[in-house]
């Protein structure tokens, strides 16, 4: 009896440990949005700050700690970090030490950030000039969707052969995020719906159709002009962040994929009903 006591303490044990480490990993992997939002209320003096903002801002400061870096100081509508704060996150062989300053604005919601970096560049491309202009990221929140995106391309440096004043190469960085807060929309595409629930695998066994995730992606990229078209070609791409992750789930009525009804016309243009009548009125 003694024996069979001791066995279930140890299970008992053994799962009350698995329970805590897998609470553990899951208050690490979702986002605190009632906590960022009341920060994020504070700063900006309002009340309506969209679900899918918060959780954006949760999502940068997943992998950027942007939050540590939150603006202070407010004019109108934009709210600034006084200070550069260091981003190791974007430290690669290419950018070293890199820093940045945000800002936040709303009416519209947008991210400016102004980076700061040293960069160690080989070839052509040592040629280029870096002066890091400020990265306007728009928040594109498309609640019908269930989606948020923020998308930015920005150039932010340039090599001239000194004699002629010829651009010779120009370098851009690329900003992608996709947020994905509700996976039951779109409610009239369910084409769409399927594919955005079928864009995130943690490579664990089980359905992920209900997974709420981010995707974020920065590239530094270097374009070199040929010629006689003078035109620019990628010559060389570096992606300082790629990661994506996912903080929380939807319904399980997410991970069936919804049905796709066939479209009611055929190639010629004419509804399915229309032919089957001229069909009857042709052959009786």
């Amino acid at each position: 009896m003694d024996r069979l006591c001791g066995i279930l303490l140890c299970l008992a044990s053994v799962v009350a440990i698995c329970t805590a480490s897998e609470l553990a990993v899951r208050a690490k992997r979702e986002i605190n949005v009632d906590a960022i939002r009341q920060r994020v209320e504070q700063l900006m003096r309002t009340g309506n700050i969209p679900d899918a903002v918060v959780k954006a801002l949760g999502s940068l400061d997943q992998v950027m700690q942007i939050l540590s870096c939150l603006p202070t100081r407010c004019t109108g509508n934009c709210c600034a970090s006084p200070d550069f704060c260091a981003i190791p996150q974007l430290a690669s062989g290419l950018v070293r030490n890199p820093r940045a300053k945000f800002t936040f604005c709303k009416n519209p919601w947008k991210i400016r950030i102004d980076l700061d970096a040293d960069f160690r560049l080989s070839g052509i491309a040592r040629l280029l000039k870096i002066k890091l202009k400020p990265i306007e990221i728009p928040i594109d929140n498309r609640e019908t969707e269930g989606v948020l995106k923020m998308q930015s391309t920005t150039e932010v440096a340039s090599a001239a052969v000194r004699v002629i004043g010829l651009r010779v190469a120009k370098a851009k960085l690329k900003f992608d995020l996709l947020l994905r807060y509700d996976c039951t929309k779109p409610r009239n595409n369910p084409l769409q719906r399927n594919r955005y629930n079928s864009m995130y695998d943690d490579g664990q066994p089980g359905p992920d159709g209900n997974k709420l995730f981010y995707k974020l992606n920065i590239k530094f990229e270097i374009y070199k002009k040929k010629f006689p078209c003078f035109c620019y070609k990628l010559k060389s791409s570096e992606t300082l962040v790629d990661k994506k992750k996912h903080f929380a789930e939807g319904p399980d009525s997410c991970n069936t994929p919804a049905v796709v009804s066939p479209p009611d016309r055929c190639l010629f243009g004419r509804s399915r009903t229309a032919l089957r009548d001229e069909f009857r009125r042709l052959c009786p």
